[in-house]
């Protein structure tokens, strides 16, 4: 349980040093600091679900690996229009907290590894509904109630460059060309920028703009751990246009601040 709270206490300071740059939005921020704020965690046979009520209703997932450790959290969603998802029948919250089938599948136990390929990433509430309701006496959960504390915002210290933060950064150069083959049209200019980082950083966000058109940040999720895939697509908005749908807008410019790799990159 410590290993939870500390890593989600971390992932919210992470997530708040990022969102807030304006002064004001730090000064509200930092009123809460210090402050003990319910978690509530759901553990799961194969992962771990956490949600902090009065933090936006932020929601963060472990998985619970085969060698019998915890991964590094990912933050999931959070926000008003999230309130309430916790009341009524739990396990079906937990599958439209986690917003994927299969992960819900893969953290009931359900099924894992290449079995969760034929199990599709989204359905209708109707079949989630009518599957959570045949198999509910095999899918077991323990619900538990603790706090945690809001960390301060402080400056961030990074590590060195050294051997292995060099890896992750060429393993995030890769995961960010490959969303920008998908979001830009061919042919397309796009500036990358990979804001400096901690190898054991559960994520990052990188800046994917078009020469003289839109900008993305893209949420990516980090594993040093998982030498197979240590970095892998959690999320995305379109800055320019949906500014208030994730990560604000603001905070372009201090990704640019803090850039340890800027790089052009042509889509092909």
């Amino acid at each position: 349980m410590n290993y939870l709270k500390e890593s989600v206490q971390k992932l919210l300071q992470w997530e708040a040093y990022w969102q807030y740059d304006d002064p004001d939005d730090r000064d509200t921020y930092n009123q809460k600091t210090n402050l003990k704020v319910a978690m509530i965690t759901f553990s799961m046979s194969r992962g771990v679900i956490v949600l902090i009520p009065t933090l936006d209703n932020s929601v963060v997932t472990f998985k619970k690996l085969m060698d019998g450790t915890i991964s590094s959290p990912r933050s999931v969603r959070s926000g008003p229009g999230f309130a309430g998802s916790f009341e009524g029948d739990t396990l079906i919250a937990i599958a439209k907290a986690l917003g994927n089938w299969r992960e819900f599948i893969s953290f009931s136990g359900r099924a894992i590894g290449e079995d969760l390929n034929s199990v599709p990433p989204i359905i209708r509430d109707s079949d989630m509904k009518s599957y959570i309701e045949a198999n509910r006496e095999s899918i077991r959960y323990c619900k538990m109630h603790s706090e945690i504390t809001v960390l301060p915002l402080e400056p961030m210290a990074y590590d060195p460059l050294n051997e292995t933060k060099q890896v992750l950064l060429r393993a995030i150069i890769d995961e960010s060309t490959r969303i920008a083959n998908v979001m830009f049209p061919k042919g397309a200019n796009v500036r990358i920028t990979v804001p400096n980082f901690n190898v054991n950083d559960a994520g990052i966000w990188v800046l994917l703009e078009k020469t003289g058109g839109e900008a993305y940040i893209i949420g990516l999720s980090l594993d040093v751990i998982n030498q197979h895939s240590p970095v892998s697509f959690v999320g995305t908005v379109e800055t320019r246009s949906n500014p208030k749908y994730g990560i604000p807008l603001r905070a372009d410019s201090k990704i640019k601040r803090e850039a340890i790799k800027f790089l052009q990159y042509r889509v092909h």
